[in-house]
């Protein structure tokens, strides 16, 4: 099982770079992993849907097989309760084969066209946040799911 985070690109930041770079290697440690940004178009708030649009043709690219299965964080998703119920749902996800790969989508969100090969929505939270911030819990939370499901010792009861 391979796990993958797809993630719009635009301006760096230094700090989710380090964090997220941390959170690479401890992921990989646990399963194959590799995070893949998409650059964003740069397109105003008039050009919304063509946004969107552009990216999702782009995200859609970078699934390779019809085995790979898309879980998308949007604000939208399903509510987990905590990080152990997020960890059941990775691992159901697990169990399905193929490579799991997840995403995070732009300030409009996601188009029509990936909101229908996705497998699942995931909420991060009810709070809104910068895709910097969001990399950065996703990829906290992919971990912690995974020392979880492995019994490592990172999340305490």
């Amino acid at each position: 099982m391979k796990i993958a985070l797809i993630y719009l690109q635009g301006r760096a930041s230094n700090w989710a770079e380090f964090a997220s770079k941390e959170y690479e290697q401890k992921v990989s440690a646990i399963l194959p992993f590799e995070q893949v940004a998409i650059r964003s178009p740069s397109r105003g708030r008039q050009q919304a849907d063509k946004k969107r649009d552009e990216e999702g043709l782009a995200l859609l690219k970078f699934l390779k097989e019809s085995s790979d299965k898309l879980i998308l964080f949007e604000e939208g998703g399903l509510e987990v309760s905590d990080s152990k119920e997020f960890s059941r749902f990775v691992v159901q996800k697990i169990a399905l084969g193929g490579r799991l790969v997840f995403a995070i989508g732009g300030p409009y969100g996601f188009s029509l066209a990936v909101k229908r090969r996705a497998l699942a929505t995931v909420s991060l939270s009810r709070l809104t946040f910068n895709h910097h911030l969001a990399r950065v819990v996703a990829l906290e939370q992919i971990y912690r799911a995974l020392t979880i499901w492995r019994g490592l010792p990172y999340h305490n009861e």
